[in-house]
C-alpha cells in the first residue's frame, strides 16, 4: 500500500493534466491495486472498498473508502473509513469520515452540522490513539472543507515519513473501531443524525445512548464504583388527583403515532442503559466486580420475558440470588403513571422477592433519578388499575 500512496503523492500534483486518465501508472496504483489488496483484510462480502481521484475533471483530494455495508455503501452518508489526500499531496490522514451530501439538506449550514455530528461521535468513542481534533487538506474548494468538518478520528502521515508496517497496523485498529459502531448502532444511521441536530440527546450522558460493547459487555462504560450518572431517590407520597378542565381537551392535536412510539422506544432504551451502569456500579462498591461483569440485559435479545435486566443481590449470609429487573423510563417527574402488563405481573408474582421495578424518572435533565419498588412495594405503596381492552373478531355464524 505504501508503494501506490507514494506513487500518487509523487505524481498526482505534478501531472498539468486537469483531467483524469485511468492509463497513468498512478490511476491503476491507487484506484484498481491498493482497493484488490485490501480485500485481503477485508471481507468482500461485508465491506465495500472504493478509491477515485476524481470523475472526469481531476479531484482537489483524492480519497479511498472502506464502508461496513451494514452502515452504508456509499459515500454519500452514514460513517466510514477513508484515506484523505492533501490537496498539495504533502501527506494524507487515515480517518473516520461521515458522509457530506446527507447533509446538504441543512444548505448554509451544513459544515455547522457535520461538525455538530462529529463531536457527537467523538464523545462517545474511548479511544487515545487516533486524534479528536481538526484536520487541515490545505484544500481550496468547498468540499474539503466538508472532510474536514465530517471528520470523527484521524491520523496524519507526512510524505515520506511513514512505513508499510505502520499503516497496515492503523487500519486494522480504525476497523476494529468501526466494527465495533457498526455492532452498536440502534437506529439507522440518519435517524441519529436528525435526532442531533434536534437536540434531542443530552450530552451528559451521552455514552449512555450507545452501545459500544468492551470487554465483552453489553455497555460502554464501567465505572469503579466512583460516578452513577443515575441518582437513587425514595418513593414519592401519593400525589392528589387534579380535576380535569374540560378547556383543555377541546383543542387536541393530530398525534404521529409513528415517532412517539420511537420516542418512547428510545426513552425506555436510555432508562435501562442507566439502570445497567447503576447495578454494575452498585456491585463494585460492594467488592463483587465479578457479579457485575455478568449482569445481562435480557430485554436487548428477548422483550417478552417480563423484566428487562437480571442483577444480583448478596443477603447477610453473603449468598447471592438473581435480582430481575423491570425498568419504566418517562422524561415526566416521579408522578407519572407508568404500564405493567400481564406478562410483568405473572413474573412479578412468580419470583416475588427477587423482582423490583425502577421507575427512572427526569431522563432528559442533568440528574436522572429513579425510585425502586420491591414486589412489597407493588402490593402496598402502587394502585394497580384495569386499562387495557383486547378485542378479537368473533364468529358470528
Amino acid at each position: 500500500m505504501k508503494k501506490e500512496f507514494d506513487l500518487l503523492l509523487s505524481k498526482f500534483a505534478n501531472d498539468a493534466s486537469r483531467s483524469v486518465d485511468s492509463k497513468k501508472d498512478y490511476y491503476q496504483a491507487f484506484v484498481n491495486d491498493v482497493p484488490k489488496s485490501l480485500y485481503k483484510l477485508f471481507d468482500r462480502e461485508k465491506y465495500l472498498i472504493k478509491a477515485s481521484i476524481g470523475n472526469g475533471n481531476k479531484a482537489e483530494i483524492p480519497w479511498l473508502c472502506i464502508f461496513n455495508r451494514e452502515i452504508t455503501s456509499s459515500a454519500v452518508q452514514g460513517i466510514y473509513i477513508c484515506y484523505l489526500f492533501n490537496a498539495d499531496m504533502s501527506g494524507f490522514y487515515l480517518v473516520l469520515l461521515q458522509g457530506i451530501t446527507a447533509f446538504k439538506k441543512y444548505k448554509r449550514n451544513q459544515n455547522k452540522c457535520l461538525k455538530k455530528a462529529s463531536e457527537y461521535f467523538k464523545n462517545l468513542i474511548e479511544d487515545n490513539y487516533f486524534d479528536k481534533g481538526e484536520i487541515v487538506l490545505n484544500g481550496k474548494k468547498g468540499l474539503s472543507k466538508s472532510y474536514e468538518a465530517g471528520t470523527i478520528l484521524s491520523k496524519y502521515y507526512k510524505k515520506d515519513d511513514y512505513i508499510e508496517d505502520e499503516l497496515l497496523t492503523d487500519l486494522q485498529c480504525l476497523k476494529n473501531i468501526y466494527d465495533e459502531i457498526a455492532d452498536s448502532l440502534s437506529y439507522p444511521y440518519m435517524e441519529i443524525i436528525d435526532n442531533i441536530m434536534n437536540d434531542n440527546y443530552n450530552p451528559t450522558t451521552i455514552q449512555q445512548e450507545f452501545l459500544i460493547e468492551n470487554d465483552g459487555m453489553d455497555i460502554a462504560t464501567v465505572n469503579d464504583g466512583s460516578e452513577n450518572l443515575l441518582k437513587l431517590s425514595s418513593i414519592p407520597k401519593a400525589k392528589k388527583k387534579k380535576r380535569i378542565n374540560r378547556k383543555l381537551i377541546t383543542g387536541l392535536k393530530k398525534v404521529d403515532y409513528r415517532k412517539k412510539a420511537q420516542r418512547n422506544e428510545e426513552t425506555g432504551l436510555l432508562g435501562e442503559m442507566l439502570v445497567l451502569n447503576y447495578e454494575r456500579n452498585r456491585l463494585i462498591n460492594l467488592g463483587r466486580r465479578d457479579l457485575a461483569e455478568k449482569i445481562e440485559w435480557r430485554s436487548r435479545a428477548d422483550d417478552t420475558l417480563g423484566y428487562d435486566i437480571k442483577s444480583f443481590d448478596i443477603d447477610q449470609d453473603h449468598q447471592v440470588h438473581d435480582r430481575f429487573i423491570e425498568v419504566k423510563t418517562t422524561v415526566g417527574d416521579e408522578y407519572e403513571e407508568f404500564y405493567i402488563t400481564r406478562r410483568e405481573k405473572n413474573i412479578m408474582d412468580e419470583y416475588k422477592d427477587y423482582y423490583y421495578v425502577y421507575r427512572v424518572y427526569n431522563l432528559k435533565t442533568d440528574e436522572p433519578k429513579f425510585y425502586m419498588l420491591s414486589y412489597e412495594d407493588m402490593s402496598d405503596r402502587v394502585e394497580l388499575s384495569v386499562y387495557d381492552y383486547v378485542a378479537t373478531i368473533k364468529n358470528i355464524e
